[in-house]
């Protein structure tokens, strides 16, 4: 069973109020809350708000939840609960405390953690932030938009013993220093990745943003350098498991239109066969899923 709840209308609603709602919609047999396995909170009036505590104090007591969605909450690190069993958590749009501890605090308290999605919430992170989830993690979605990453501050991911699937953007302040590196993961961090099957880029609407103001960003240069780094971690014996890197997420680089038909076809061909070499499936723009 699966429950989403959407705050919305005026910006003046109060914890005690929400607390009501809450025990209105879960507590009168409406549903049945011990069978509730996935739960989506979102606001809808354009701004972040708190109003978590309520639903942070009912969480524990939902023994069959699974899946937790947040979208566009402030500070949801704060008095977040211990869910042993809950086994996805995604988060967009939110805010989170500001500290190089956070990420790591929240996951000591998903021990059963098998999807992680951040998308645009936390953003400072110590090197060791997966730890606790190390043997569990499956799936991970980690685009952050607002921070340019000190090398040393990069999360440590070689640890996620069972990870297969990884969304991920890139760091435009490399691409701009012009090193080749412009993954947010670096090479040396993937390499040992034996598990890791899927990648999939995620550009943001900051690096959206940042392709259109520069004109001398050029769609096939960054995806070149993107593929480079896939290409020689797997001629060097790395990422033995990986089967697909997905790069469509590239088709709306508006300001790149007409030099990309025009060189695309041979980019295409050639890029595809060479991958298909490694026994790498390559989903470029423009392309289905069945090519």
């Amino acid at each position: 069973m699966a429950v989403t709840h959407a705050f919305g209308g005026k910006s003046g609603h109060h914890t005690s109020r929400m607390s009501r709602e809450i025990q209105i919609s879960l507590g009168s047999g409406v549903v049945k809350i011990q069978a509730l396995r996935s739960l989506e909170l979102t606001q809808k009036n354009g701004r972040l708000l708190h109003h978590l505590n309520s639903w942070y104090k009912l969480l524990p007591a939902l023994p069959l939840l699974e899946r937790l969605t947040l979208r566009g909450f402030r500070m949801v690190d704060a008095n977040f609960p211990t869910l042993p069993q809950l086994k996805e958590a995604h988060f967009y749009d939110c805010s989170s405390s500001d500290s190089e501890s956070t990420t790591k605090t929240l996951l000591e308290k998903l021990s059963s953690l098998r999807t992680f999605l951040n998308f645009n919430t936390f953003g400072k992170v110590s090197h060791d932030a997966f730890e606790p989830v190390k043997d569990t993690l499956e799936t991970l979605a980690w685009v952050d938009t607002a921070h340019e990453y000190p090398t040393a501050l990069i999360p440590n991911i070689g640890c996620l013993r069972k990870l297969q699937h990884l969304k991920t953007g890139f760091l435009k302040n490399q691409y701009e220093a012009g090193f080749r590196g412009v993954l947010f993961w670096n090479g040396n961090c993937l390499m040992e990745m034996k598990p890791l099957e899927t990648v999939e880029m995620v550009v943001g609407e900051d690096e959206q943003c940042f392709l259109r103001a520069d004109r001398k960003v050029r769609l096939q240069r960054v995806m070149s350098r993107i593929l480079g780094t896939f290409g020689a971690m797997k001629m060097a014996g790395g990422v033995k498991g990986l089967r697909v890197v997905d790069m469509r997420c590239f088709k709306d680089w508006s300001d790149d239109v007409l030099l990309w038909q025009m060189l695309k076809v041979e980019f295409m061909a050639v890029t595809v066969r060479r991958f298909e070499k490694l026994g790498v499936t390559l989903l470029l723009p423009g392309m289905s899923i069945g090519l």
